[in-house]
């Protein structure tokens, strides 16, 4: 399975309001603490890979309130959205405070007009342990990325009989053009770069181009230009910041 992904800078408050008027859903905000890896036996820069093992604390649940405008990731600004929620994510019971470690690979981009790649993952239970097993392996930490996150979920405009009117740059709502038709969608402030929007979207290899383009049409939906979009991974632009190489 690939993540087709597709990443702009953009102000949150703007976002946030037309998130509002769309068929997408506030999950959670939670914090990152993302640290990178270089491998032993090949450099991850000159292969476009990466391996991290992130940290995850959650902050504010959707189980009592759903998407809208309101939601904040702040205080108690997400006590006044709309919508229905979910209370479980991922198969966590999403109570504030809750943490979680994972290990992720990340392939090679494999997808010129957008942030594609193949992508494992798996969660872990000691990330004491686990680093010392990449450390026994000859794997060194390179950098850490650290991220306020609130995650949506959502589907096509048109999936639920809605009037489609930002459907263009997307013709999908059939559901069937994607892994499960659902998309995510983050609002990323990352430390030291700021503001971003993510929307990315599961689908099998036959399928990039398809999810691309409905993709494009969420971003269209949110006010968002696809043809802005950033394909430099958060991990480069906190190093071209720092002015450090990767």
């Amino acid at each position: 399975m690939y993540e087709v992904e597709v990443k702009v800078r953009a102000d949150h408050e703007a976002v946030r309001e037309r998130i509002g008027a769309r068929n997408v859903r506030f999950r959670e905000t939670v914090t990152q603490e993302d640290t990178y890896y270089d491998a032993p036996q090949r450099s991850f820069a000159d292969t476009d890979e990466a391996l991290r093992i992130r940290r995850e604390t959650t902050i504010e649940t959707g189980n009592r309130h759903g998407s809208g405008a309101d939601e904040s990731s702040q205080g108690n600004g997400g006590e006044e959205g709309k919508g229905d929620g979910r209370d479980n994510l991922d198969g966590r019971d999403g109570r504030n405070g809750d943490e979680r470690i994972v290990l992720t690979y990340k392939g090679p981009l494999v997808d010129s007009q957008s942030k594609t790649r193949r992508e494992a993952e798996t969660g872990v239970e000691d990330a004491d342990e686990l680093r010392d097993v990449l450390s026994a392996l000859g794997f060194a930490p390179a950098a850490t990325v650290r991220k306020e996150r609130s995650v949506y979920t959502g589907t096509d405009a048109g999936d639920d009989g809605d009037d489609g009117d930002g459907g263009d740059g997307g013709d999908g709502g059939n559901g069937d053009d994607s892994h499960d038709g659902e998309y995510t969608v983050v609002l990323d402030r990352v430390e030291g770069i700021g503001e971003f929007v993510e929307v990315e979207l599961e689908a099998p290899e036959n399928r990039i181009d398809t999810a691309r383009e409905r993709v494009y049409g969420m971003l269209r939906d949110l006010g968002l230009d696809p043809n802005a979009q950033v394909r430099t991974s958060y991990l480069e632009l906190c190093l071209d910041a720092e002015g450090t190489e990767a």
